[in-house]
């Protein structure tokens, strides 16, 4: 480089390690022109790169014309742009800024978020430790095998080849090789440990530690005994051994990645690998110096919330300052919000993605009050320059996206269509993923922590400050930056929902942290929730602001503004609420006029935003309801301080929703279970079930009262059990909020006989059952067989491997509710619970808690050629269906699993996905298990074809399947992740495929592409009151699947919901209608809401918090509807036989609402046998009632063809609902 561009300041001698300027021992000071953004071609950041030694990062700059690596490229995508704080060589003509109102008008754009200024001053420091909650770490990855945190409490001091130790080397004898921290190297000659790691080149790791010392007595420092098998907590810290992390999964010692499968392959080792990769293969990470702690959560980046919160807590108690997890928790369980309030509370930073799907619904733990939501940024030609022949690829072209071709990008401020976007968006990386973003996020502010640490006056910064110099610092994304190919993302001068508060630029981040004058007071917005239902005329907003470097001096300012980015300029939309000086904390800032915020928000139109989906121009716009606030924090002292801001989002509920007085109520724990109605006292008035998150499940009257006995609680989760007196989990326990099992939705039903209703629901590892009076029943609870599950099972695929290994990712417990089976054991038998679990078994238990012969069933497949494709072990969240299929007098269970195969020949399938998928794609299996032998019926498992079915873990490919009676036998309606929807015969052959590339003459979809299955179960019922029964479901237009690929373009989609005609497969006229998200595991119901009209309704709730009545006429919304919760919807209703509906948000919300006068009397279709709840996933806190009445359809059947099956089974997703003890209800006849 020096050669290239001449002298100057590039002639200083340095290496990476040791810059020119900042810390340790700086030659000089570091200055803007140092760590600030740079567009000269000499520039300092060209200078000390990880190209060169000691890093030699060969694709860190390879395309540049003076990298100073030996390998070089000219497609910029395969150097780490991202890192620069300058432009890249490729792009200095076809990138530029070309907004005239921006300080870098006329310049080329900067490719990166400016690791590379950040560099400049600190590379890290081993004190920030990262800690990784995710699937584990590879201990033979080269980048990382140094940069593992070690607890010395567990480890005894290192010897040096002669077997002697050095109690006078830094770190208390333990740094060896005198490189400032403790690492592995320090034990690298110590004769008692041996190199064993497979693929680590001879190299000490993590792992050699754990084998040699895992098992050991430790005191002073010294070792002592060390038995097979022995556990011993040294530091006294509630986990014994835990040299380097932790394993929550298996709890044990070793957080080793050992069954990670789809996309989260290797996952966590990723993430660490963003956040603080060093040295050897892959790339270097943004914070080199800091250190990682490696914590085992589950084996997907699709989590187990409860052990995700174990996770925080190990993390905050054993010296992480900052905490990355890029993941989606299964449920939100009050234990998991307490367990991130406890983090923020004792200084941790949270760093955390929401999901890869492009949605602006509310994931956890992100959406937790003080977690950062991170963003991504990419160029506008993301993804086009790749080369693409799968089938999915096929739909760009139709689009005359040019794929294959070296396009050089005109922007780098593309949002990444694989990020979850919305009110909450904190600040952008670069990364097509979420998940990637997230890792560098996580390093980011490893760098400013470590920044702050290595100041002069050696600042430990709190969260807030972290976070507000972060976003604070970043580049503002605004509308002439964003390009030119395909459609940009929206944005605006300050902060927008896709970019939240711009790009990072770290070198300005770490500038501002290493000066106390300029690190921003606090700002910090505690209560309400985010995006809380607010109702009433005053909403007061509190948390703290303060000053801490001044003498506690600021001044504070409360504003709020209609949607949620109320624009600055050139139209301010922000209201003032409070603004005052003071010398002390504040911790309530004002209070909001919600009248004059409903009046505002009423007349102010949603801006149009391209990167999500097209809404329904006639519908409800599902943002309409929400307002943002903003505190400000400045000081009164000095002007080069940074501004402290923090922001909110809130859902101002509309009138017209006949809220009873005092409602919406928090529960402080989620709602992912299904509700639903059932007379327990046998006083013929249904009481409303309720599971809930943090391990409750209630019984609650008409009125609000607790049924006496009621709520009942489940048991601690199994991983938790040995630690009940760790730091953290002992104080959550002793503060009311454990971490209890997270129960699903309840069956109902008499199991004995005596007239009598059981509630019946699993949690954790454990089926429960409990009588009316809240006792549990004799036998109960029963747990899964743990042989079942553990790290003997476990292991990721390698199909190169010879022979081929196959991906065996069993878990332990249940994740689906409890179905019921009258006949599984004949005619005149017994009622049994049937259950699917984690573990990859089919589980049957009869009313003593003892199994059913036979039971339980292991339901494994394998490929076409199973010696090229070997059986799997995949875990079944899916609820089955129950039905005498093959008429022998015994109940069959129809059960999928999450396995996933090569393609399969399927010749009965004449679907789109079905033709697509036979090419590329995969295919996952669901089984007819006979109830008479425990055994496979002939012709199953059946194998569904899908494009895309092996992308996102444990939530697909399985589908709930359902059941319908076609010409007087049962026949199973299945779909699968990307594949077909259509009915199968008892012999397993396809009768009938749902024609979902087709749409009814009168559908509203503004997208014609083919409507793709994702993880969503069907519905069964009568849409249009007469005829035969049709199939309800979620789909995605296939375009969007496009954008998911090539995460730039934008390409306009739709998410719709489907309803066919069972026996011909053709969409209804009305339908597919648009709804505004995706219902992502869960479902719709089939009912009349609606008694004016001749039709029934389809009700349905997403992620965006509306819950609609979609007339079967019409396809749009019956009056009254939807009804407005600001959360996310993530479990069916429930419906009652006296006229009422119940919901509960997953932000853990209820919302009972007054009856209306004058509603008719419900009418139900009386069946044998219960139904369940179908939500898989963690419960459902108390429920919102509606005030439109629940009546079901009472047309006259057709001259017979298709009817509704028995209720024999339960409807994987809500098209029944329970009528009253020991009987169910069809939701429509």
């Amino acid at each position: 480089m020096f050669a290239l561009f001449g002298g100057g300041a590039l002639a200083f001698a340095s290496d990476f390690e040791h810059p020119d300027c900042g810390f340790p021992g700086p030659t000089r000071a570091c200055g803007t022109g140092d760590t600030g953004e740079q567009f000269a071609p000499a520039n300092i950041q060209r200078h000390d790169t990880p190209a060169a030694a000691p890093f030699n990062d060969a694709n860190y700059d390879q395309a540049e014309p003076d990298t100073a690596g030996s390998k070089t490229s000219s497609n910029l995508y395969d150097e780490s742009f991202d890192l620069f704080g300058f432009p890249s060589f490729y792009t200095t003509s076809s990138a530029q800024y070309v907004d005239p109102q921006g300080p870098n008008f006329g310049k080329p754009q900067v490719s990166g978020y400016n690791a590379a200024g950040a560099w400049k001053l600190t590379r890290g420091d081993g004190r920030a430790v990262v800690a990784i909650l995710d699937t584990g770490i590879r201990w033979d990855k080269s980048s990382l095998r140094d940069q593992i945190h070690l607890n010395t409490g567990e480890l005894p001091l290192p010897e040096d080849a002669g077997g002697h130790t050095h109690p006078g080397a830094g770190h208390g004898g333990f740094d060896l090789n005198g490189n400032g921290v403790v690492d592995v190297d320090d034990f690298k000659n110590d004769p008692r440990v041996a190199h064993t790691t497979p693929g680590a080149g001879g190299q000490i790791t993590g792992e050699d530690l754990i084998r040699t010392f895992g098992h050991c007595k430790i005191t002073n420092h010294q070792l002592g005994a060390c038995p097979a098998g022995g556990k011993f907590d040294n530091d006294r810290n509630g986990y014994p051994n835990d040299i380097a992390g932790w394993n929550f999964f298996d709890d044990d010692n070793d957080p080793i990645d050992r069954s990670s499968y789809f996309a989260a392959g290797n996952h966590g080792s990723g993430r660490a690998g963003d956040a603080a990769g060093k040295v050897g293969t892959g790339d270097i990470g943004v914070c080199p110096d800091c250190q990682i702690m490696p914590l085992r959560i589950w084996d997907t980046f699709v989590a187990d919330a409860n052990s995700f919160s174990m996770g925080i807590l190990y993390a905050t108690h054993n010296g992480a300052k900052v905490i990355e997890g890029a993941d989606g928790a299964l449920y939100h369980s009050a234990f998991a919000e307490q367990a991130s309030n406890y983090a923020y509370d004792h200084g941790v930073v949270q760093t955390y993605s929401g999901d890869d799907l492009n949605t602006g619904n509310h994931n956890y733990p992100a959406n937790y009050g003080h977690a950062m939501l991170i963003q991504g940024t990419v160029p506008d030609t993301q993804g086009l320059g790749m080369k693409c022949s799968s089938s999915v690829c096929s739909i760009a072209a139709s689009h005359g996206i040019p794929l294959g071709t070296q396009i050089n990008p005109t922007s780098y401020f593309r949002g990444a269509n694989t990020t979850q976007y919305g009110g909450k968006s904190s600040i952008s990386m670069w990364g097509p993923t979420g998940s990637i973003n997230t890792g560098k996020a996580s390093g980011g502010a490893g760098l400013v922590v470590s920044a702050a640490l290595q100041s002069p006056t050696h600042d430990v910064l709190r969260p807030d400050e972290t976070r507000e110099i972060l976003e604070q610092t970043a580049e503002d994304v605004t509308p002439g930056n964003t390009g030119t190919e395909g459609t940009p993302d929206p944005s605006q001068v300050g902060w927008d929902t896709h970019f939240g508060w711009g790009r990072a630029n770290l070198g300005a981040a770490v500038s501002v942290a290493t000066q106390r004058a300029k690190i921003p007071d606090v700002a910090a917005v505690d209560q309400p929730d985010w995006y809380a239902p607010v109702t009433g005329s005053k909403l007061t907003i509190t948390g703290r602001a303060d000053a801490r470097f001044n003498g506690h001096k600021l001044h504070y300012k409360l504003e709020w503004g209609p949607g949620l980015a109320p624009t600055d300029t050139p139209t301010n939309q922000w209201h003032l609420v409070k603004a005052a000086d003071a010398t002390g904390p504040i911790t309530n800032f004002g209070t909001i006029d919600l009248s004059q915020v409903r009046s505002t928000l009423a007349s102010t139109p949603v801006p149009p935003d391209a990167g999500g989906p097209v809404f329904s121009p006639t519908a409800r716009n599902p943002y309409q309801d929400q307002f943002a606030v903003r505190l400000t924090v400045t000081d009164q002292t000095s002007d080069s301080r940074l501004k402290g801001v923090d922001r909110r989002v809130f859902t101002a509920v509309p009138d017209g929703q006949n809220l009873r007085p005092g409602y919406p109520r928090r529960l402080g724990t989620g709602g992912e279970a299904q509700p639903r109605y059932a007379d327990l006292n046998g006083d013929n008035v249904p009481e409303l079930i309720v599971p809930t998150e943090d391990g409750t499940i209630h019984a609650y009257e008409p009125d609000g009262r607790e049924l006496p006995g009621w709520p009942v609680h489940t048991r601690l989760q199994w991983n938790s059990l040995a630690h009940t007196s760790a730091p953290g989990i002992s104080d959550l326990i002793r503060a009311g909020t454990p971490p209890r099992e997270p129960p699903r939705g309840a069956a109902v039903t008499d199991l004995d006989g005596d007239g009598v209703p059981e509630v019946i629901t699993v949690a954790g590892t454990h089926l429960y059952v409990w009588e009316p009076n809240g006792t549990l029943r004799k036998g109960f609870p029963v747990s899964s067989n743990m042989n079942f599950c553990g790290p003997k099972l476990e292991r990721q695929d390698d199909l190169n491997h010879n022979p081929p290994i196959s991906a065996q990712h069993p878990k332990c417990g249940f994740s689906t509710s409890p179905a019921i089976a009258r006949h599984l054991e004949g005619p005149s038998s017994r009622t049994d619970i049937v259950e699917p679990s984690l573990d990859g078994h089919l589980y049957a238990f009869r009313p003593n808690g003892k199994p059913v012969p036979h039971f339980p069933v292991a339901l494994i497949s394998h490929g076409e050629d199973p010696k090229k494709d070997p059986p799997q072990i995949a875990e079944e969240i899916n609820s089955p269906a129950i039905a005498d299929l093959n008429k022998d007098g015994f109940d069959d269970i129809v059960s999928p699993t999450n396995e996933a195969y090569g393609t399969t020949s399927s010749s009965g399938d004449v679907s789109f996905t079905g033709f697509a998928s036979n090419a590329t794609g995969q295919s996952t299996r669901v089984y007819a298990i006979n109830g008479k032998t425990g055994t496979s019926l002939s012709g199953w498992p059946i194998k569904i074809n899908g494009l895309i079915e092996d992308v996102l873990p444990f939530v697909g490919p399985g589908n709930d399947p359902s059941v319908v009676n076609v010409n007087g036998s049962p026949e199973v309606v299945a779909s699968a992740t990307s594949g077909s929807l259509a009915t199968y015969k008892a012999n397993g052959s396809i009768d009938q495929n749902m024609h979902q590339e087709h749409d009814g003459a009168a559908s509203n979809a503004t997208d014609k592409t083919p409507g793709l299955n994702l993880f969503e179960g069907a519905a069964i019922g009568k849409v249009l009151g007469t005829g035969n029964p049709d199939v309800v479901k979620y789909e995605l237009t296939t375009t969007d699947a496009a954008n998911l690929l090539l995460v730039s373009q934008n390409l306009p989609y739709n998410h719709l919901i489907g309803a066919w005609d069972s026996m011909t497969g053709t969409s209804l006229p009305a339908f597919p209608t648009i709804t505004d998200d995706f219902q992502f595991l869960s479902s719709s119901l089939i009912a009349k809401v609606d008694p004016s009209s001749s039709d029934n309704q389809v009700v349905a709730g997403t992620g965006l918090g509306l819950l609609h009545a979609y007339d079967g006429a019409t396809g749009q919304d019956v009056s009254g509807y939807p009804k407005v919760t600001g959360g996310w919807l993530f479990a069916p209703a429930a419906l009652s036989t006296d006229g009422r509906i119940a919901d509960v948000t997953r932000e853990g919300f209820r919302c009972p609402r007054a009856r209306p006068s004058g509603r008719p009397s419900a009418t139900t279709r009386r069946t044998q046998g219960t139904t369940t709840a179908t939500a898989r996933l963690p419960p459902r806190p108390r429920a919102c009632p509606s005030s439109r009445s629940a009546t079901t359809g009472t047309a006259s059947p057709s001259h017979r063809r298709a009817t509704t099956a028995s209720a024999e089974r339960p409807p994987p997703t809500g098209s029944r609902w329970t009528a009253g003890a020991g009987t169910s209800a069809s939701a429509v006849p």
